[in-house]
């Protein structure tokens, strides 16, 4: 006790106020070491062991002084784990522990970061972070233009930095993309965009994260990166853009472009005769993983309470393949309460961010709900198609940030306590 009282007492307020910038930066620094340079085996104990020592432990000082409410979310997850839990008595297989630790460490992070979101805000350094992500893995390819274009059939997949695997690669380049978009609507002082170097930065940016994505042959980031460019204007830039012409002008050059890209990437990439494939049936991968949802689905249904064990699909279905499909995994591994838990953290996080949309008319508030949520669609479709979002660090990262940015525009909200904010705002927003 005594020991708690000395972190609780020891930062007065012009502390915090002091330490929350230097924890923002520290974290958004730790998010982009940890998937750039971190990835290298020389530095990646460097990069985990920093991050545990500085940034973790500044935040705890931080939480205990204020003793926030924890997010639902993270209780969620942990209900997953719990639920779990009984498995221990009859498991004695590695990929158990893998998994529990991997959701134990979601929920850390979500605490964690949400913490140093909802006091500290600093939302744009976030988004530059992902671009710096987004460009380095796709500098680091370990081919370049040969998986571009050429002989179709015969070029493979471009791996990462220290053969980091494809699918891996196109979700970090797949965060490039996104972190540009989120910069590029960004609402400024002056209330209008402002063509510039910043803008040429983040356009280049986001050309070189799309290199690296097509390179990786990654169909789903791919096609969460489609959505990007569709919900971009009508979720997000609705919110900066008032004119509905000049918004009607950015949908239809994104769309013409989409029309004159996509032929061309069908016709001349590796990413795009993956997608032919698909169209006549005939590629492999495609046709195993609807064979693998088929499997999870009967597993799931004979063994609908506890599932067959959390990690323990690949030897269930007698694949040894993770179900490629996050839900149908669950499903079939923790059952009906383990996947409707894992449902609800996506639901709790998505009513969050539409109730701040629903009571704040403030465009800074309305335009990062709204980035928030493209994310978080995006997120939900890459789990459905193939990413197990509970097991990426990537993933777990995003889904923090998602989840804190809801909580500080309602916490900004509930402080303000302005005459257009019901003060059933506190009870009716999940915390």
């Amino acid at each position: 006790m005594e020991v708690l009282q000395i972190f609780r007492g020891a930062l007065s307020k012009k502390w915090q106020l002091k330490l929350l910038p230097i924890l923002s930066w520290l974290w958004t620094l730790y998010f982009a070491l940890t998937f750039t340079i971190g990835r290298i085996p020389d530095y990646t104990l460097i990069v985990i062991w920093g991050g545990l020592v500085i940034p973790v432990v500044l935040t705890m000082v931080l939480y205990l002084r204020h003793k926030p409410r924890l997010p639902r979310e993270a209780y969620l997850i942990a209900g997953i784990l719990l639920w779990s839990l009984p498995w221990i008595f009859f498991i004695e297989s590695p990929l158990f522990w893998a998994f529990a630790r991997a959701l134990a460490q979601y929920v850390v992070l979500v605490v964690l970061v949400t913490t140093v979101i909802r006091y500290g805000g600093r939302l744009e350094i976030l988004f530059w972070a992902m671009l710096v992500i987004g460009v380095y893995n796709a500098l680091s390819i370990e081919y370049t233009t040969q998986n571009i274009t050429g002989d179709l059939l015969t070029q493979g997949r471009a791996k990462g930095v220290s053969e980091l695997s494809s699918n891996t690669l196109a979700a970090l380049t797949q965060m490039g993309v996104f972190g540009a978009l989120g910069l590029l609507g960004m609402p400024q002082s002056e209330g209008r965009f402002r063509l510039g170097p910043k803008v040429a930065l983040l356009i280049g940016g986001m050309a070189i994260s799309l290199f690296g994505l097509v390179a990786s042959g990654g169909r789903g980031a791919f096609l969460a990166v489609l959505s990007y460019l569709v919900l971009w204007p009508t979720m997000c830039l609705r919110e900066r853009i008032k004119n509905w012409w000049a918004l009607l002008a950015v949908s239809l050059v994104i769309v013409i472009g989409l029309l004159t890209v996509i032929p061309w990437l069908l016709e001349n990439t590796f990413l795009g005769q993956r997608f032919v494939k698909v169209g006549y049936a005939e590629d492999n991968s495609a046709n195993f993983r609807l064979e693998l949802i088929q499997i999870g689905l009967q597993l799931g249904l004979d063994n609908p309470i506890f599932g067959v064990g959390l990690g323990q699909f690949g030897s269930a279905s007698g694949t040894g393949f993770y179900a490629h499909n996050e839900f149908v995994e669950l499903f079939a591994t923790t059952g009906f309460v383990g996947v409707t838990l894992y449902v609800l953290v996506y639901y709790t996080c998505w009513r969050r961010l539409s109730l701040v949309l629903r009571l704040n008319q403030e465009i800074s508030a309305r335009y990062w709900s709204n980035v928030a949520r493209m994310g978080l669609l995006a997120m939900f479709m890459s789990g459905l198609t193939n990413r197990p979002n509970f097991l990426s660090e990537d993933s777990m990262f995003l889904m923090s940030f998602f989840i804190g940015i809801g909580l500080f525009f309602s916490k900004q909200n509930i402080r303000s306590a302005t005459k257009t904010i019901p003060l059933t705002f506190r009870r009716r927003c999940p915390q």
